[in-house]
């Protein structure tokens, strides 16, 4: 997968990869189908932010979004529909459907240190492109 010039996903150990500016948000683009577990290389030595943007391919898709098993759960109340943009912000503490806040159900804000695993719901036969953003942070 790539975003501009750095290779992100399941490539964490090429050349460009190592070039990585730590102070510029790093992306992780992707297409799930149904109920897929993401894992996301969060090498900061923190936990960081995480803003999750969710393009459903088809209509009537429900969204939701936990950490690894389960914990730090949340659903966008609304289903969604092709072309529609869910964004669940954790820089701004914002739930955006097409730009308009939205209500959700649950809180789901940060991704953990090293690789930390996602779970994203969509409803069976559903898919979507997934885009998270985060920025790489060492602790102090």
């Amino acid at each position: 997968m790539q975003d501009s010039g750095v290779l992100t996903g399941y490539t964490p150990n090429t050349a460009e990869m190592l070039k990585y500016s730590a102070d510029a948000p790093r992306h992780f683009n992707g297409v799930v189908r149904g109920d897929m577990t993401v894992i996301i290389p969060n090498t900061g030595g923190t936990s960081a932010g995480l803003d999750c943007y969710i393009y459903p391919l088809q209509d009537e898709t429900e969204v939701s979004l936990s950490q690894g098993a389960g914990s730090h759960g949340a659903a966008f109340a609304e289903t969604a529909n092709a072309g529609d943009e869910l964004i669940l912000k954790a820089t701004t503490r914002e739930c955006l459907k097409n730009g308009v806040p939205t209500p959700k159900t649950g809180f789901y804000q940060y991704t953990a240190a090293h690789d930390s695993k996602h779970n994203v719901a969509l409803g069976k036969s559903k898919s979507a492109r997934i885009i998270f953003e985060y920025t790489e942070t060492e602790s102090v």
